[in-house]
């Protein structure tokens, strides 16, 4: 009986500390979403937006103990913590406006193409004049949008759940503003605080390096447009490290018929990014794949594979091994 009354009191510290741990627990899916983005290799723009709101998140509430007065708290952290809320749950418009922001199209040439090459033809697909590395980060971008395990469920679903409760107590402290005199988050607190921009702190420098290392790691690799922000402990002269999403090689005017005859062989560079087992995507064109090296049959989750002269004869017996793959 007396737990209740504490729970319910508005003045209870035992009430502040538990709407503070709801707090590192909103901060937890927060986490969660932006570990996701990372690992899809989502566009450093919005990642570096992501972590700078998530971050700004724990460092408001931190501040909002020490600054914010007692008569004034319960409007400002509630009003604040929707405002972060809001601002997680717009990264998917957010994502949307990017993608159209960035791609670009050459409309007068596909055009001069439909014109010229008979139906049917490889130059008449409009896939051949895009960008392969725009198409491709707009791909992995989108995806990363659709719910297809439970933790994106369950991520989605925690935020969202979140910015209704907030609303909720905007409605109940409009409606009764006499009794929510009190602050939503215990005063003072310097345990909670510490921890908070302690979050803060390593969230920034786990970004940081996340990018930093993967983008090192996949420098040797130019094919690979798409990569997994992953924290990598790189190792010197490794060429296997790069956490590759998506590999897209195309040549579309070989200069020289022997350039067209004798394509460059890229089966190792295939191998090469292929060693981690992650690639989503592998797409080449005018480049020689005699056989699929034995490093691909690691990438469980290979979604697209695209050969366009590429004197591939046949296809190993593990193929069928890609139980995931979409477009052949």
């Amino acid at each position: 009986m007396q737990l209740a009354v504490l729970l319910t009191h508005e003045e209870s510290s035992t009430r502040k500390r538990i709407k503070l741990l709801m707090k590192f627990g909103d901060l937890a899916l927060e986490t969660l979403l932006l570990y996701q983005m990372l690992e899809a290799g989502s566009p450093a723009v919005l990642i570096g937006i992501f972590t700078f709101v998530t971050a700004s998140n724990a460092l408001a509430c931190a501040a909002m103990m020490f600054f914010v007065p007692h008569e004034r708290a319960p409007l400002a952290e509630i009003f604040i913590d929707i405002l972060f809320d809001f601002l997680i749950i717009i990264g998917c418009p957010m994502l949307v406006v990017y993608c159209l922001s960035t791609f670009t199209f050459d409309h007068v040439k596909f055009a001069i193409n439909l014109e010229v090459f008979p139906p049917g033809w490889f130059e008449q697909g409009a896939s051949v004049l895009a960008d392969a590395e725009q198409v491709g980060v707009i791909y992995e971008s989108l995806k990363s949008l659709r719910i297809m395990t439970a933790l994106n469920f369950f991520t989605r679903i925690g935020v969202n759940m979140t910015l209704c409760f907030r609303l909720w107590l905007v409605v109940g402290l409009i409606k009764t503003p006499k009794k929510h005199r009190s602050s939503v988050y215990p005063k003072r607190h310097r345990l909670g605080a510490a921890l908070l921009v302690a979050y803060a702190a390593m969230l920034i420098i786990c970004v940081e390096e996340s990018v930093r290392t993967s983008s090192l790691a996949c420098q040797p690799h130019p094919e690979c447009v798409v990569n997994a922000r992953r924290w990598t402990v790189l190792e010197a002269g490794s060429l296997t490290q790069c956490p590759c999403l998506m590999l897209i090689d195309r040549d579309l005017a070989p200069k020289t018929y022997a350039e067209w005859e004798n394509p460059m062989n890229v089966t190792e560079k295939v191998a090469q990014l292929a060693a981690k087992g992650e690639l989503h995507t592998l797409q080449l064109t005018n480049r020689y794949l005699g056989t699929l090296p034995e490093e691909l049959r690691r990438c469980k989750n290979l979604r697209h594979l695209s050969l366009e002269y590429t004197h591939t004869q046949t296809f190993p017996a593990w193929i069928g091994e890609f139980t995931k793959l979409e477009f052949l």
